[in-house]
C-alpha cells in the first residue's frame, strides 16, 4: 500500500521513470528519473545502465523493508530448524533406511530388466565356461525394433578370432557393438533380444571403436 502510494496517479508518481516498483538488492525500491532522483528521499540501491533511471528506497520505507528482512530471516531460520529436525529423526533410523534402500533398489533393478525383456522380447541366454559365443538374430537393443536388422554372430567353437569387413554403414560397427552389449548384458542378467543366445563368460571384453562411430 505504502508503493502503490508513489505509483498512482498523483504529484509523487510524474517522477517517477514507469508507474510500479521493483526490488533491489532484497529491498522494495522505486525507479526514478536521475533528475529528479532529489525530489524522491531516500536511499540510492542501483542506477540503469543508462544512468537514466536510479532505484530509490524512499525513507517512509525503510523500516517496512527492514520489518520485511527481519521476516525472511526468520523464516530461512524456521526453515533449517525443521531441516535439522527431520535430519536428527533420518540419523536416528539410519540403519534400517539403508537396509531399505539397498532391498528397493534390488527390486527397481529386477522389475526394471523383466520390463526391458518384455518391451524387447528378449531371452535368458544361456551361460558357458567355454569361450563359446552364439547368438541368433541378436538385435541391438538400442536401435528400433522395426528398423533393426538382426545378426547372427558365432566364435569361439573352431576359431577364436573374426573379421569384419564390407563397405561403409554395411553394419560391421554395429554387429561389433551388439556383441560385446550383448556379452554385457548376459553378465548382468538382463534378458537378450535374440532368437537364441549362448554367451560365454570372459575374464575381460576390450572395446576401441575410432572416427566417433555412432549407431543413431
Amino acid at each position: 500500500e505504502k508503493l502503490l502510494g508513489y505509483t498512482k496517479n498523483n504529484s509523487s508518481s510524474e517522477y517517477l521513470q514507469d508507474n510500479l516498483y521493483t526490488v533491489r538488492n532484497n529491498r522494495f525500491v522505486l525507479p526514478v528519473k536521475s533528475e529528479c532522483r532529489s525530489n524522491v528521499p531516500g536511499l540510492i540501491h542501483d542506477q540503469s545502465a543508462t544512468g537514466a533511471t536510479v532505484f530509490i528506497e524512499p525513507f517512509a520505507l525503510v523500516e517496512l523493508n527492514n520489518g520485511l528482512q527481519t521476516a525472511l530471516a526468520e523464516e530461512q531460520a524456521e526453515i533449517e530448524r525443521i531441516l535439522t529436525e527431520f535430519s536428527e529423526r533420518v540419523h536416528g533410523n539410519l540403519e534400517s533406511l539403508i537396509v531399505c534402500k539397498n532391498k528397493i533398489t534390488m527390486c527397481d533393478i529386477v522389475f526394471s530388466k523383466a520390463v526391458f525383456g518384455e518391451k524387447t522380447h528378449g531371452i535368458k541366454p544361456f551361460l558357458t565356461n567355454d569361450g563359446a559365443t552364439n547368438l541368433s538374430e541378436a538385435r541391438h537393443p538400442l536401435i528400433d525394433r522395426n528398423k533393426v536388422v538382426p545378426v547372427s554372430i558365432s566364435i569361439g567353437e573352431s576359431y577364436s578370432a573374426l573379421l569384419l569387413t564390407g563397405p561403409n554403414t554395411g553394419g560391421k560397427t554395429v554387429s561389433m557393438k551388439t556383441l560385446g552389449l550383448m556379452c554385457l548384458m548376459a553378465y548382468s542378467g538382463i534378458p537378450l533380444a535374440c532368437k537364441n543366445a549362448t554367451v560365454s563368460v570372459y575374464d575381460e571384453i576390450f572395446c576401441d571403436i575410432g572416427d566417433e562411430q555412432s549407431i543413431s
